[in-house]
C-alpha cells in the first residue's frame, strides 16, 4: 500500500462565487495481484488483500472510491456480485426491494473460460475523523465459485482469455 498526499488544484483568481473546494487532501491506493475465491452464497466474504485504511483529518470529509476488480469468474452461466465495504460493513448498495438482495456490482458468466472486469466509483460519507478501512466483498451463485484475478478454468495457456489481472482500489479524503 502506498500513500502521496496531493494538493489541491484552485484556479488563479480563486474559484467562482458559490463553488466550494472539493480539494483532495490525500490519495491511499492498493494494487491487489493475488487470486482470490469464494463460494459464500447469499452472504459476502472480505477478498483478502484488497483493501487499504484512511485517516481522515475532518468529520465533513468525505471518501471518493475508485474500486476496480480487473479480473472476475464463475463457472458456465452463473452469477457473482461485489460489494464495497468500510470497516467490515457493505455500503453503496442498490436499491432494497422484497427479499431481493443489495450489491455494489453484479456480473453473470456465460463460460468458466472467460472472465469480466469491473471499476466502481462512489464516495462515501463516514461522518466523523479518524481511521476507516475499506475493502470489496464477493458473493457467488448459490452452489458456484467466483474467481477474482483468474478464470475459473485457470489453464497455463498463452491465449489472451487465460491472461491475469489486477485489481485496484484507490481512496481519496475530499474536503466536505
Amino acid at each position: 500500500m502506498s500513500q502521496l498526499k496531493v494538493n489541491s488544484i484552485v484556479p488563479s483568481g480563486g474559484l467562482p462565487a458559490g463553488a466550494s473546494g472539493g480539494g483532495i487532501i490525500q490519495v491511499v491506493t492498493t494494487d491487489y495481484t493475488g487470486q482470490f475465491s469464494t463460494t459464500a452464497a447469499n452472504t459476502y466474504q472480505q477478498i483478502t488483500g484488497l483493501n487499504c485504511s484512511i485517516t481522515l483529518s475532518s468529520s465533513s470529509s468525505k471518501v471518493l472510491i475508485l474500486l476496480t476488480i480487473g479480473q472476475a469468474s464463475t463457472e458456465n452461466d452463473a452469477s457473482g456480485s461485489f460489494a464495497v465495504s468500510r470497516d467490515g460493513t457493505k455500503i453503496l448498495l442498490g436499491a432494497a426491494a422484497g427479499t431481493r438482495g443489495q450489491t455494489s456490482i453484479k456480473f453473470f458468466n456465460r463460460s468458466s473460460s472467460h472472465s469480466n472486469g469491473f471499476s466502481f466509483i462512489g464516495i462515501d460519507s463516514p461522518g466523523a475523523s479518524g481511521s476507516y478501512t475499506y475493502g470489496a466483498q464477493a458473493s457467488a451463485q448459490g452452489g458456484t465459485t467466483l474467481y477474482v484475478n483468474r478464470t475459473q478454468v485457470n489453464s497455463d495457456l498463452t491465449d489472451s482469455y487465460e491472461h491475469r489481472c489486477a485489481s485496484h482500489l484507490t481512496l481519496m479524503e475530499i474536503t466536505g
